[in-house]
């Protein structure tokens, strides 16, 4: 029987994530628990084609549009995410957790205790998940034994400094998780599990939605928030859950504005689009503010008139700031980051005066020798805090392969000035500096002699600007045939499901 090119290029990633699961349970585990791990790397094989299963049924059979697909294949993929990830093994997630729960124990503005630290005090059953999960390889063991256990009276506290500085709506999805547990009296384990099932659901909600809304380029806001990384935040108790989701509606709510079929905005997409700015923006201290600069290409006539749009453009620029500048007043934000002494703070200040200095070089760096680092960032690859990496190294260029292709054969037509296309190039730098701002003033994150960039920036920030990547790289094309969605949710199955191996492998 002759295979088709699609039939080739299920069993080609069947084959690789087979041959990764091995290698990582060669690479990972020293006693003698070979054969187990072939055991374990069937279980995943099978999982795997449930799921492709899964997919071409919802695609072919039930024809299903390209957005319940993806809300379908993110909950089911962010759930294996969930309980395969330890809770500690993400980035900065234990801060996180803490500043989280202070809010569910009705503590909005967070207070520092009489030591001039943030501190919060959680049940010990928590505390048992948390405990060295880094490099716990009975994590999975203690979960069994826990899931059920009476949350204990008994508290353990922990700083979180650096997570003060973040407003509630960061925390909204995975509060209202704790909040529900503890309103239901379940188990500890229970109740931080239920905060990162709500941030899944939430982050899904609004990708979802997303999709459904922008005329253009669905395809890209599906694969972008189906990538290991984007997943994996989306489930975790992280700001970046709300400010991907957010930054994706974000974008789908301008090019429907620019491209919708619609003479006149009405009121209330008016008013979403207020609330998706002002909730992205102060989800991450106005770091992705910027991204507000798509809306200059909306037309004026669909305000109803010029001096409309610059009154609305306007006042999406100063509430925001005011807003934030109101936060940093009600709450203390002399913070800094928790693995900085106050040593490293002075010693990094001073250099902040040549800023512009810094952000020359730290831009030469996102094109240069951290290209690959924020590229491995974006996918997943760097899974916790480096101390370990998925092998996955093919899977980055395969993504920057498949983002290449469809690139090169999306066949929709958009009418695009110059000056618009400048603007849609102006967003991404924007967004670049307002990171290394935050950074310098903030993180003060500065290298040494020898590399005097701003670091501390991360691939997964970049995540909410993926959606601008095909206008950035849009030009006219002629009788082009687009790539098919279902090499797009192939990709995302199979990177999805090589990281996960490698999580459970290194936690088991």
């Amino acid at each position: 029987m002759k295979l088709t090119t699609k039939q080739k290029v299920i069993l080609a990633f069947f084959g690789l994530n087979f041959g990764l699961f091995i290698y990582n349970a060669f690479y990972e585990w020293y006693e003698n628990k070979k054969i187990l791990a072939v055991v374990f790397a069937i279980v995943f094989f099978v999982f795997e084609l449930i799921l492709v299963k899964l997919y071409f049924f919802l695609e072919n059979k039930k024809k299903w549009k390209i957005e319940k697909i993806f809300l379908i294949i993110a909950l089911v993929l962010g759930v294996f995410h969930i309980f395969i990830t330890p809770f500690n093994q993400l980035p900065d997630e234990i801060v996180h957790i803490f500043r989280t729960y202070d809010i569910a124990d009705g503590n909005f503005i967070s207070k520092k205790n009489e030591e001039g630290v943030y501190y919060n005090k959680i049940s010990k059953s928590a505390y048992k998940l948390l405990n060295n999960a880094q490099t716990d390889r009975k994590y999975y063991g203690k979960v069994v034994k826990q899931i059920f256990e009476p949350t204990s009276d008994e508290k353990w506290g922990y700083r979180f400094d650096s997570a003060a500085i973040y407003t509630p709506i960061s925390y909204a999805p995975q509060t209202t998780g704790v909040v529900t547990g503890k309103i239901l009296h379940l188990p500890a384990a229970m109740t931080m599990y239920l905060g990162r099932i709500f941030a899944l659901v939430t982050y899904a909600v609004i990708i979802y939605f997303a999709i459904k809304l922008t005329p253009r380029f669905k395809e890209f806001f599906a694969l972008f928030g189906l990538l290991p990384m984007a997943l994996q935040q989306g489930m975790a108790y992280s700001p970046d859950s709300m400010s991907i989701a957010l930054g994706f509606l974000l974008v789908a709510l301008a090019l429907k504005a620019i491209y919708g079929d619609n003479e006149k905005l009405n009121k209330k997409f008016i008013v979403a689009i207020y609330v998706t700015v002002i909730a992205l923006a102060l989800s991450k201290s106005l770091g992705y503010l910027p991204m507000a600069l798509i809306l200059v290409l909306i037309p004026a006539a669909k305000f109803g008139k010029k001096w409309y749009k610059c009154y609305h453009l306007a006042l999406l620029a100063i509430i925001p700031y005011i807003l934030n500048m109101i936060w940093q007043k009600i709450q203390d934000h002399t913070v800094v980051a928790a693995t900085t002494d106050s040593a490293t703070v002075a010693a990094a200040a001073p250099k902040v005066i040549s800023f512009v200095d810094y952000i020359i070089m730290s831009i030469g760096s996102f094109f240069g020798s951290r290209t690959w680092y924020y590229a491995d960032g974006i996918l997943g690859r760097n899974l916790s805090y480096s101390n370990f990496e998925a092998p996955i190294q093919v899977y980055v260029i395969l993504l920057i392969a498949l983002v290449t292709v469809m690139v090169i054969r999306t066949n929709e037509k958009i009418k695009m000035r110059k000056f618009d296309k400048l603007i849609y190039w102006a967003v991404p730098i924007f967004i670049v500096m307002a990171f290394y701002y935050i950074a310098a003033l903030g993180w003060k994150y500065i290298g040494d002699n020898n590399d005097s960039s701003i670091i501390g920036i991360h691939g997964r920030y970049y995540i909410p600007l993926l959606p601008l990547i095909p206008l950035l790289a849009y030009y006219d094309k002629k009788k082009t045939e687009p790539l098919h969605v279902d090499y797009i949710f192939l990709f995302a199955i199979f990177a999805n499901f090589a990281v996960l191996g490698s999580k459970f492998l290194h936690n088991f």
